[in-house]
């Protein structure tokens, strides 16, 4: 689903389609989601399960960033640090010279 969404096209797919098949290989005793229904759940597809939804903005999760696959706060959070150190290499080699 990320590359549905990094390729800028997913609004040629169902949400509701895919918020069904998500749900369906939701298991309500263990809890988690699973690759297929009526399968055990594991944590991979439990997390791309979530993911999936959060792309498709289902309500209650944070948006994700579709190429790196984060929460799009620890991606701006990342941005920042970026900044900040860019910034103190360039201040760095400025001394230098």
């Amino acid at each position: 689903m990320n590359i549905i969404q990094i390729l800028d096209a997913l609004q040629y797919s169902s949400y509701n389609e895919n918020v069904s098949y998500i749900f369906e290989t939701y298991n309500d005793i263990t809890g988690g989601f699973a690759k297929w229904p009526n399968c055990s759940p594991d944590p991979l597809h439990t997390f791309m399960g979530i993911c999936g939804l959060s792309l498709v903005n289902y309500p209650n999760l944070r948006q994700i960033h579709p190429a790196l696959v984060i929460s799009m706060n620890a991606y701006k959070h990342l941005k920042n640090l970026h900044s900040k150190w860019k910034l103190n290499m360039q201040i760095t080699n400025l001394e230098i010279l």
